[in-house]
């Protein structure tokens, strides 16, 4: 059974926008049009951080060195695992990571 989870906006110039993703895809978060997250937010980089299905996890990546990427207070450097409710800061925008019940 495909697993979903939704990616909320909960501060920065789109608050209250959802994103919703499929295991079957990799979303990256940035400022670029092509991504599927796309930020409004000139301090992130265009392609910011990649979210991506691995087994029974949610993992994020981050990809850009520059700008750090922040999981629940902690800049990360590496692979994450996300956690239901998990808050993802880029820049100035604040994201709350939801699993959806499937």
């Amino acid at each position: 059974m495909p697993s979903v989870c939704r990616i909320n906006v909960i501060a920065g110039q789109e608050t209250d926008k959802v994103f919703t993703i499929s295991d079957q895809i990799e979303a990256v978060i940035g400022r670029h049009s092509k991504c599927l997250i796309k930020v409004v937010n000139n301090e992130i980089s265009r392609r910011q951080a990649r979210i991506t299905k691995q087994g029974d996890d949610w993992v994020i990546e981050p990809l850009s060195r520059k700008i750090p990427t922040v999981v629940s207070g902690d800049a990360i450097e590496e692979p994450t695992v996300l956690k239901d409710a998990d808050r993802i800061l880029v820049g100035s925008t604040l994201l709350e990571f939801k699993v959806e019940a499937s």
